[in-house]
């Protein structure tokens, strides 16, 4: 537990190959140092030799990961709860910026297709750029991609 907050390790695990796998900040130094401490503590507590890897984790990236999962539940329950909107499927990714994706049970033959897409496009950007959805939005610049049933961009 001291190796756990001297290090600020987010996350660790250990494999059955007998690798300690670890999550660090990408702030983290001392790298070479928690290799050593780590791996002395397990041959210490199991008299056996661990390899130790060390992953380091964006903080900012996390944080943004973290606040557009949020965003993704608040917009999946307004989508999918209104017929209206016809989304079967919502999802996000932050790589390599905030992107939003949305499936509709359209056609991309359907005649309404690419307006219904345009339509939910902004009443997504509305409620993103509302007072309550600010603080989570900050400032990221982000993409909303609306797709058909047969998986062709609508919007």
């Amino acid at each position: 537990n001291k190796v756990l907050e001297k290090y600020h390790i987010l996350q660790y695990g250990v494999n059955p190959n007998k690798t300690i796998e670890l999550a660090i900040p990408d702030t983290e130094t001392d790298t070479d140092e928690i290799k050593k401490e780590v791996s002395k503590i397990a041959q210490t507590i199991t008299n056996e030799q661990y390899t130790v890897k060390i992953n380091k984790i964006d903080m900012d990236k996390r944080d943004q990961d973290k606040r557009w999962m949020t965003i993704l539940d608040y917009i999946t329950d307004e989508l999918i709860g209104k017929k209206e909107y016809k989304v079967t499927l919502t999802g996000y990714s932050i790589n390599p910026k905030p992107r939003i994706s949305i499936q509709t049970s359209l056609n991309s033959s359907d005649p309404n297709s690419k307006e219904h897409g345009d339509n939910i496009e902004k009443v997504l950007k509305e409620y993103l750029n509302s007072k309550e959805m600010q603080p989570l939005v900050k400032n990221d610049t982000y993409k909303i991609n609306v797709y058909s049933k047969d998986k062709k961009k609508i919007n």
